[in-house]
């Protein structure tokens, strides 16, 4: 097992860490479901029951044996942790903060969602180094949203990084294509791929 596949694993073990967390914040959405029953408490717990099992799942993918076998699932729980950090601070903004009730679920979201975004950014550049070992030298043309990778493994594992800019961008396909574009035009010699992990990785920096 390599130094770097054994650092990843580490990471996703992180990733699980965060996992057990959420399990109190289930617990904790559980209870305020059972004190004051209402639709909205319903679907609060349901999605962070969903969140956890999500995560967990994605992060099971991402261990094995096979290094390249794991490396392939990273773009998927890029995604899911991008998604659970969302709701996460979603979740914080919907909070009464004068209630000094909810300052223990407060404190948890962030901690939670800080983590996550942690460990997001160490996926992407687990993928960016992954990804740069993997691609041809021949530059690319810059183009639309449509792939233009030299083989099916590139076009799936570009496309995968795409569905993560663009769940970035609120689902403005329009805004992370101008995303990709901008780092075309910081360096006009990469690979498209390139170009979205370079403009994840940008997001991921402005927005910390």
């Amino acid at each position: 097992m390599t130094i770097e596949y054994m650092q990843l694993v580490k990471c996703i073990y992180s990733v699980q860490a965060q996992v057990a967390k959420i399990e109190v914040l289930e617990l904790l959405f559980l209870i305020g479901k059972s004190n004051q029953p209402s639709l909205e408490a319903e679907m609060a717990y349901n999605m962070v029951s969903t969140l956890r099992q999500n995560l967990f799942a994605a992060s099971e993918d991402c261990l094995g044996e096979d290094k390249d076998n794991a490396i392939s699932y990273l773009p998927k729980l890029s995604e899911t942790l991008l998604s659970a950090t969302n709701f996460l601070k979603q979740s914080y903004n919907s909070l009464n903060h004068q209630d000094p009730q909810v300052l223990f679920l407060a404190r948890l979201l962030t901690d939670i969602a800080t983590e996550l975004t942690n460990i997001n950014t160490e996926i992407i550049q687990f993928i960016l180094v992954s990804f740069q070992s993997h691609a041809t030298s021949a530059s690319q043309v810059p183009q639309p949203l449509e792939l233009g990778a030299q083989n099916n493994s590139e076009k799936e594992c570009i496309n995968k990084n795409i569905k993560v800019l663009v769940g970035m961008c609120s689902g403005d396909l329009e805004k992370a294509e101008r995303l990709i574009q901008y780092e075309f035009r910081r360096s006009p010699e990469q690979h498209r791929g390139e170009a979205v992990l370079s403009a994840i990785q940008r997001w991921n920096e402005d927005n910390r």
